[in-house]
Parts: C-alpha cells; structure tokens; sequence
C-alpha cells in the first residue's frame, strides 16, 4: 500500500522531512543472525531500529538524486529487543522546491541455529603470492608453495627460507627499439630461470632458460628466478621492438598482463560485450606492467601496477578502450618516477590515464586532451596533462593512445602542497552527487547556503568568496561554454583543500564533446541557467560581472582564434603520423576524416568568436559592448578580470565593473593611469570606445637572465636583481652575491649552478632569494659541479624544485656537488634540501619544512650537518634529516621540533650509511621515531635528548648496529627497539650503554631475530635487563618544563661504566646525555591553555554546545576568537568581544 504525505501549502517552500514508523515483535531473539533492510529512497533517508541510528544515506541530501536504485544492506541485530520493536525512517528533500519524495522499506529477520565447525586454519606470516596449503604428501601437514594452485593438487614447488628471495633476473640487452633480430641473454645466480612471451606471469612450469633466445619480431619477454626452496624473485619484463622505429614521432607504451586478465570472455576486463559477448568488468584490476620508450632512445620507465577499464559509456560503444593504470604497492611499486610530461615541473605519479580519444574516437582523438594546452597557467581550473603515444598490449600494436595524468591523492599534492588526502573532492552527474575524495558536508553546507532565497547582499557574497575560488568557477564556466560542452551535465567536478582557507576549486573533465564534434549548437544559455552552481552564483551581480568581463578577456587571449587554431594545428600534426596505422588497426579515423575533424575543430573556433561574447552578455550583465583599448609608456602590462593581457584593443562590456591592474615589467615601476583613477589596481568602468594608458618608469633593479659569459658580481648597489629566464652559471664561471643583495625570481625560474655560487651575506646583511611578489620560482640547483660553492647569510622563500624535479627536487638540490652552507635559512619552501652525491656541510641554519618530504635528504657522497634547527609539520612521511647511504657523516647539534605527520621521524638513517656520528641533538615529538636506523647501516648515536616520541630509538633490518651511548630519552612509548621491519629484511642490533630511560612505557625491545644488550643504565619505571643497571628516579631539574637536567642527588650522576671515558670535568661518566638546559630548547608553547573541553553536538530539542576550558589560574580575553567546524574556514563562528 502507498502512502500519502503533505508538502505543506507553498510549493516552493516544502516540507522537506517525512517520519515513517513501524512496530513489529520478535520473541526468539536468541535466533536471530541478521537483518536485511531493503529500501528505496528519493532523495535521503536514516533508520533507526529502537531509537539507534542503524543507516544513513544521502541524509541532508544538497542536490535531487531522484529516485535510487532499490538497496539492500545486512544488518546485526544488535539494537534488536525481545518483544515490541520499532523500526523508523527519515526521509528528506534535497531542496524546499525538490518535485517529489518516495520511499519503500522492508525489513526481513534471518534465522539460524547453532553453526558447526567442519575445518579450520590458524596461520601466521603470510608473504605475496605465496600460497599455504595441505602437503599432498602428508595431508596433516602445511606448507608454502611457490605458485598458488587454485582448483588443483598442491604440487607447486615448496618454499622453506621463507625470508630468502631468489635473486632477480637480469637483461642483456634490456627491452627497447631495434632495427635488426637480436639475442636475449637472461642471466641469475645460480637460480633456476623461468620465462614467457606471451604476457603471462612465469611460474615453476613455464619455458626453463637453458641458452640465449633468439629475438625476429616483437617479443614481450617476462623472466623470474626460482631459487631452491626460497621465495620467487619479482617478475621483470622487457619488451622488444624488432623493426619499429619512432619515425611517427611517437613514445611507445607497452602493457604487459596475462591476456587472461585481459581478454578472457568471463575474467577478462577488456572483454566487449557487443563483438564477443565477453563480461566487462569496470573496477576490477588486471595487474600487469607498463614500459614507456621515449623518441630520442634515451632512458625510460618499466613500472608494476594495475590496469582497470577506464571511460564512463565509451567501454561500450568502442572496439578500442581506454584503461586507467594505478600504482600501488601490493602489485610491487608505489609511485612512478619520471619526466612524463616535460616541462610539467611534475616527476611522480600513482595514476595514468590511457585514453583512446573518447567520444573523439574515429575523428581528431584531441577535443578532451587539447584542453591542457588551452588552459595550463591561463585559467584557474585543472585539467589533466598529455601526451600522445603509440600502444601496443603483449607485443600487439594497439593503436594511437593520450597519456594523461589522474586526479588523485598524489596529484593534489604535487600541484598544492595537500598533504595525505587532506581534501575534498565531489563530483556532479547531473543532479546526483558523489564523492571522490574526503567528505561532501562542506559542499553540501555551502550549497544549502547557496540555495536560500536571500537578496544578493555584500554579506552573503563576502560568504561566497570565503568558500568558493570565484575565478575558478568562472572559468570552468567559460571552458564549458566556449567548448560548448554537450555532456557538461554529467561532468562537473569540484575540490577543496582542507586546510585553512581552503576553497572550492573546479576541474575540467572529460571535454571530448567540445569543439563541435558532436554539436555546434551553443550551449551557454543552457549552460548558465542549468548548471546547478552557476544558476545560483548568478544572483550575484559581482558574479555576473566578473564572468562577462573575464570571458572577454579571454575571448582577447587565451581563446583567440588564431591561438586556438595554432593549437589545434600543432597538436594534430604531432599525431597524425600515427593515423594510417591507426586506421588499419580499428578502421578508424580515415587520415581524411582526421584531416576534417582539425578543420572542424578550427571552424567552430570561428563560430564561436563570432558569438560567444554577445551570448555571455544576454545571460549576465545584459550591456553592449565596445572597444577598450588598453596601452602603455615604459614597459608593462596588465590583467583585466585577472586575466594578463598585453597592449591591446579588444572588446569588453559596458558600464560593467572589471578589476584592472597595471603590472610594470622587470626595471620598471608604476607611476599612474591616464584616463583612470586610482592605484596600480583598482576598477574601470567605461561607456563606449575608450583608451586607458599605464605610465610605467624605470627603477633601481636590474634584470638578470640567461647563460653568464664571465665570472660575474652582483652588488647591493644595483639590487634587487629580477631573474626572467633561468640563470645558468657555467662550468669554470663564477657567480658572487656581496652582502645585502636580493634575488627576485619570476614564477618557475631557476638558478643552475654548473660552475661556482659564493653568497657572501653576513649576519648584519643577509642575501636574500624569493619570488618576484611572492610567486613560487623553481629551485637552486647544483649540477655535477667540480669547483667548491659557498652560502653563507642567505634567505630562501617561496622555492619549489629545480628544473629536473627528479634529480633536483627541492628548494636547494645538488648532483656530485660539493657545497657549504652556513646561517642559511629556508621557509615558504616546497622541499627545503636535497643532495645526492658530493660533499655538503649545513651549518647554524633554520629549516622550516611546510609540507611532506625531508627537511635535508642526502644520498651517498658525505655530508656534516652541525648546528641546525629543524621546525616540522602535521604532514605524513616527513623526517627532519633523511641520510642515506652516507659514508662518515655526522649530525651533531641539531634541535628538531614536532614533526607530527605519520611516519614521520627526527633523524632517518638507511641505505648502509657506515660510521656515522649522530651526537649532541635534541629531538623532541616525532611521531614515530626520534632515530631511525636501519638497510645495513652502522652509526654511534651518543649525548642526545629525545623526548615524547612513540619510538625513540629504532634499529631495524640485517647488518644495521647501533651503538647507543649516554643518550637521555623521555615520554616514549617504547625507548630502543630492535626488530625486524619487513618479513624478511632481517633484525638489528643494538648496544646500549650510559642511558637514561625515564617515564617510558617500555624501555626496551626486540624480537627474536634482533638483539639489544643494556648496561651502565637507568630506568624510573622497570630495572633494565643486564650489567650495572639502575632503577630510580634520575631526579631531573624541572622535567614539565623540558628541563632534563642532572640535579645534586641524581643517581645517574657518576655512575656510567668506569671503562668509559670521563665526562669533561674530569669525573666518572655520568648516565644520560651531557645536556645543559635552556629555555630555547623548546620555544614553543608546550600545550595550548584555552582547550575544547567538552562538546555536546546531538542535543535533540535542546541547543548544541561546545565547553572551552581555560588551563590557567588567568583570566584571558577570547572575544573575537573564531570557533569552526570546517577546517578549510577556520574563521566560521566569531565570538563576540
């Protein structure tokens, strides 16, 4: 039976929550294994079953979803009572003005009696694909087989040294393009080889390699070793192009998976159901592998990872399909580190999009990808970069392919610095919305905002512009309108960075229905009125402004046709090369047919400069337009709406405000405006044809650029100095920076070192290197130099990462460089120091690191790090010093501070780093460990503090020791660990002597194949196992204050092992580490004194709350403080003064 329900008397404002209640009695509830609630539900619906919520869906619903697919969930019976029952449902309207609400329920009761057990397994370390089953020689009997053996006798070979791995396989020649047959040469050490060439993983019984093979054709070869009795060694595979060549002037891409996994009518994920009848299966993963062979032959990339069927409909309707690829660890790498797409300033990715051209397929395989190119550093929306390529899958050419890069966790980071997932992304198909990324209540809050009917006043717009990237949402609305995008309704997506000031920012997906490929109608009407955002933003006259003043301004610049068409000419050409084999492969497109849909692409252009301005006008400000023409004295430009703009005439519209800003080029100032008041920013707002003029003169800076001919010195007289193109210094060339000077670097720009850098600032007169008005430059890199550099008395702002992001990836990165730095100091910085190779000192510096990644990591060469302070973050995987596999080094002096991300440590050492000194630091709240050791490495860690770490000292895997020696560590969960790591890694080893352990948790551990001997120690919690140790309370001067301090009285005064060395007074060593307090070796507020105390946030009729707690005996003033549910505005709720 339906029932009726009332929306109340207005139909624009409904009432949008509707109870439903039901009573049922159970009596066997003993009986009772599950329920199974069956419900669908328009728009969102929570059950409760005796008052408990037990389902949410969609609750407090922002956009209409209409009517859902029916669901059904199982439930425990948890909240189930013996008796009388009552099961509710509140369904609710996404909006006051939604058409309709349905809803239906069922609830059914499954019964059960007592379970018996047939068989069971308990089982403990488990390794990747390695399978634990019954001997078939003694069925009572367990073992590890090699090759799991699903549906068959467990006859695989049988892994005993479950921590050996059999030694990887190498190529000779490795995989790649040649014009002539060759020989494969595989070779181990002393392992059995095992190897296919038809893509399938090898395994125990597939081909031996008993001899070189012999390559005529395109071969994909794939090789493991076998080990007797160990663990198979990775699959590696190389893939071998006979006869190709790049003569298309395309990359090659490989895939490599077993066709099972690809093809198989049930199991395969490329199956067709329309040509075979094949099942597909979109979000099922085929791992595989995926080479890329760059044009100039130089080095590319053979990666592990997963394949899954990519495209929303065109899975379906296309012979030729797009995969989307993924990185992930269990399938044996976690990131891809390469120059994929030069020029990006981006080497790491976790996903790739494959994609076949989408509904561009069959025509100029470009409307979706062209969009990169249109919009990269012009327009405030992200889109995916691109790459063309041929593919081939198993050794069979698969037809012309765009690479692109993928909207994921790493993407984020890489682009905005968002560390470990923290945003929100949403996406919008057609009224439903889904979640990609985080969670959807600051959207929904700020669309119900949004969507109530108040007057476009100052105050609701100020709300606006504190949530939403104005111009980012302006320009999607422009890409989507001047694209006349005919499938916008089902692709529309947004994100938001959560942390503070965070606002909502638009991506640009899936454009492959642009450029009139499937229409030429013009869609912005349709666009403006329909989309939901948009529709609502509309109200707002500075909206309307800003999109009909910047749509002109890009209609001027970044959308001219002559830009356009040159775009779409010099992408097309790049791949129509590929097209003849394109076409003999899938039939499509003709190179005519190719050659047509370019043209058709460049005459909607011309459409769409001829109307596209008039049709943003009638939906927006409803002013004519006229001709502005903006020009200058000295040199300059400008931005009008945002938008830089040279010199010029172009059309804009009338009595419409539009910000205007004059910007002076490098030398040169602004002094005024003629025919405008107001500064170098103000707003213009002209009738008919006008003419403004920006007066820029020259100033005091110098412009610096290019390649240094001569040994060159730069002085304060002449400064600041503006770095316009990347300053290369080289090799027998020197670069001197006197006392005083500062270095403007323009957005993106590095200074590259071949030859010599001396920063000379002194402490009275620091050098100083940022961005020219705070923009974000690239990095100082130090290149295989083989002459000393100095920086002494240098500030470094608003850095990011060096021409080559993957050899110079910080702020200051060298290559075999041999660099001093003394008083440097490094913040606003994406990653502060990097160094491979060489020698480096660091000396009495300051690094403030902002975001993930190591405030200075060194691999191999030597490096001193003496006297710093490191100030850390709440980002995931970031250690202060990272050194690995250092020869000598040492780390004395240091202080590092609150490095609370995950996985983050103080002092990270692996990679067989050998006889290093890590001496005299202070090490306070890490959140994983304060030293870290471990990959065979050897280090003497004496004299440190370390406090409030959950590990204080770790030693970890086979080869790595650790003399632990007059070290104080307190507040740690555990104090010294040895252990294993990763099954099969191997155990530490650890010496500690002369330490102080004090209110830890556990002092020490290890497991069973690492050791950890304690001597001449002191415990205040448990006696420590071994010689001479001591339990008591090492009598601190003030440990609440940080003060660790050994006091008259301390037992651990004097009692060190009298074999020792003395301390410098003369006297018998003492415990614990040689430590002299000062109040700066914390300078920070150790705990806030005004806290949340208590918060009351489901309160039914009453009012929520949220109790603040004052810590102090003070009375402190908290009006105007700010209270906030939304990480991303911090600034939510004020409290009155």
């Amino acid at each position: 039976p339906q029932t009726e329900t009332s929306f109340g008397e207005d139909p624009e404002r409904k009432i949008q929550g509707t109870y439903f209640r039901k009573n049922f009695t159970v009596e066997e509830i003993e009986n009772v294994r599950a329920l199974i609630l069956t419900y669908l539900a328009d728009d969102g619906v929570v059950f409760y079953l005796n008052g408990s919520e037990i389902h949410k869906d969609n609750f407090n619903p922002t956009l209409d979803t209409g009517l859902n697919p029916s669901q059904e969930i199982t439930i425990a019976p948890d909240h189930l009572r013996k008796g009388m029952n009552t099961i509710a449902a509140f369904v609710t309207l996404a909006t006051p003005t939604s058409p309709a609400l349905r809803f239906g329920a069922s609830l059914e009761i499954e019964l059960g009696s007592t379970l018996t057990l047939v068989d069971h397994i308990t089982f403990d370390q488990q390794v990747d694909d390695i399978s634990y089953g019954r001997s078939i020689i003694n069925p009572a009997a367990w073992i590890f087989m090699a090759q799991p053996t699903p549906g068959k006798a467990n006859s695989s070979p049988i892994v005993s040294k479950l921590r050996e791995t059999s030694t990887s396989p190498t190529f000779t020649p490795e995989g790649g393009l040649y014009e002539l047959p060759l020989t494969l040469i595989i070779t181990s050490i002393g392992e059995e080889i095992r190897f296919t060439t038809d893509g399938s993983n090898p395994t125990p019984t597939s081909a031996l390699y008993t001899g070189p093979i012999e390559l005529t054709g395109t071969t994909v070869v794939r090789a493991r070793t076998f080990g007797l009795g160990k663990v198979p060694s990775e699959i590696i595979t190389h893939s071998y192009f006979v006869g190709e060549s790049f003569e298309d002037g395309l990359p090659i891409i490989s895939i490599t998976a077993p066709d099972k996994t690809l093809f198989d009518p049930q199991l395969g994920i490329y199956g067709n159901r329309n040509l075979s009848g094949g099942n597909i299966h979109k979000g099922v993963d085929a791992p595989g592998n995926l080479e890329f062979f760059p044009t100039d032959g130089g080095k590319g990339f053979s990666i592990n990872g997963a394949f899954r069927l990519g495209g929303e409909n065109n899975f379906l309707a296309h012979p030729q399909k797009a995969l989307n690829f993924a990185i992930r660890g269990r399938y044996g790498d976690d990131a891809l580190n390469y120059d994929l797409f030069p020029e990006s300033g981006v080497g790491t990715f976790t996903s790739l999009t494959l994609r076949e051209g989408g509904d561009d397929w069959g025509k100029a395989h470009l409307t979706d990808a062209i969009w990169n190119a249109i919009v990269d550093g012009r327009m405030e929306v992200e889109t995916n970069r691109y790459r063309p390529a041929a593919m081939f899958i198993n050794g069979n050419y698969w037809g012309l392919y765009n690479i692109r890069d993928r909207w994921d966790e790493n993407w984020f980071f890489q682009e905005y610095g968002t560390d470990n997932g923290d945003y929100d992304h949403v996406r919008f198909d057609r009224s439903a919305l889904s979640l990609e990324n985080g969670k959807s209540d600051d959207w929904r809050e700020l669309f119900g905002f949004l969507t109530k009917p108040h007057l476009s006043n100052q105050e609701a717009w100020k709300v606006v512009e504190s949530e939403i990237d104005v111009d980012s949402l302006v320009d999607f609305t422009i890409c989507e309108t001047f694209g006349g995008n005919t499938s916008w309704q089902g692709n529309r997506e947004a994100w938001q960075d959560n942390r503070s000031n965070g606002k909502w920012r638009w991506l640009l997906p899936d454009m492959d229905r642009t450029f009139g490929n499937t229409s030429i109608q013009s869609n912005v009407t349709s666009f403006i009125v329909g989309e939901t955002t948009v529709s609502r933003m509309r109200k707002f006259p500075n909206f309307r402004n800003r999109l009909a003043q910047r749509a002109a301004a890009h209609l001027t610049s970044t959308l001219s046709a002559n830009r356009l068409k040159r775009l779409i000419e010099k992408l097309g050409a790049a791949a129509a090369p590929e097209i003849p084999r394109q076409h003999s492969r899938w039939s499509n497109p003709t190179e005519s047919n190719y050659t047509a849909s370019l043209e058709r692409m460049k005459n909607f252009v011309d459409l769409q400069e001829g109307r596209f301005l008039d049709e943003i006008g009638s939906n927006t400000v409803e002013t004519p337009l006229a001709n502005l023409t903006l020009s200058t004295t000295g040199e300059g430009s400008f931005k009008f709406a945002g938008v830089k703009l040279k010199a010029q005439t172009f059309k804009a519209f009338e009595d419409t405000p539009a910000e205007i800003e004059a910007i002076p080029a490098p030398g040169f100032r602004f002094e005024r405006w003629a025919g405008l008041d107001g500064g170098a920013k103000t707003i213009l707002k002209f009738t008919g044809d006008t003419t403004i003029t920006a007066h820029f003169s020259p100033d005091s800076s110098t412009k610096i650029s290019g390649t240094l001919l001569s040994d060159l010195t730069l002085k304060p007289e002449n400064s600041p100095y503006i770095i316009t193109e990347d300053l290369l210094i080289p090799t027998g060339t020197t670069l001197s920076v006197e006392p005083g000077v500062t270095l403007q670097f323009q957005s993106g720009i590095n200074l590259r070192v071949f030859g010599t850098l001396r920063v000379e600032g002194s402490n009275e007169a620091k050098v100083v290197f940022k961005g020219d008005d705070g923009v974000t430059w690239g990095g100082l890199s130090f290149e295989k130099t083989t002459t000393p550099s100095i920086l002494n008395h240098l500030i470094l702002r608003n850095a990011s990462r060096g021409k080559r992001p993957l050899i110079y990836p910080s702020a200051i990165s060298g290559l075999d460089a041999e660099v001093e730095m003394n008083f440097i100091d490094i913040g606003e910085s994406r990653g502060p120091l990097f160094f491979q190779g060489g020698n480096i000192i660091l000396r009495d510096s300051l690094i403030a690191i902002p975001l993930s990644g190591d405030g200075l990591n060194v691999k191999q060469g030597r490096a001193q790090t003496l006297r710093c302070t490191f100030i850390g973050n709440q980002s995931p995987d970031t250690d202060a010093i990272d050194y690995d596999g250092v020869i000598d080094g040492i780390i004395r002096d240091c202080r590092i501070y609150d490095f609370q991300g995950f996985n983050s440590d103080g002092i990270d050492i692996g990679e067989e780093c050998l006889n290093c000194l890590i001496e005299g630091n202070s090490i306070f709240y890490s959140s994983d460990k304060g030293v870290s050791v471990g990959q065979g490495s050897t280090i003497t860690l004496k004299n440190n503090l370390i406090v409030g770490c959950p590990l204080g000292i770790a030693v970890k895997d086979a080869r790595s020791s650790v003399l632990i020696d007059q070290n104080t560590i307190v507040n740690c969960e555990t104090g010294a660990a040895a252990y294993e790591k990763n099954f099969g890694s191997g155990g530490g080893q650890a010496v500690v002597t002369n330490c102080i352990f004090s209110n830890c948790e556990q002092n020490i551990s290890n497991d069973s194949i690492s050791s950890i001997t304690v001597a001449y120690s002191l415990s205040d919690t448990t006696l420590l196992s071994g010689t001479k140790n001591l339990l008591g309370d090492p009598i601190f001067a003030n440990a609440d204050a940080l003060n660790f301090e050994l006091t008259a009285g301390s037992p651990a005064l004097n009692a060190g092992d009298p074999q020792h060395q003395n301390d410098p007074d003369g006297t018998r060593v003492d415990m614990g580490a040689l430590y002299r307090y000062s109040p700066d070796d914390y300078p920070f507020t150790q705990t806030p004194t005004i806290v949340i105390n208590e918060v009351l946030a489901n309160s039914g009729a009453a009012s929520d709350w949220v109790e603040l707690y004052n810590r102090s005996n003070d009375s402190l003033e908290i009006g105007g403080w700010f209270l906030s549910d939304s990480k991303s505005n911090l600034m939510k709720f004020r409290i009155s003064p």
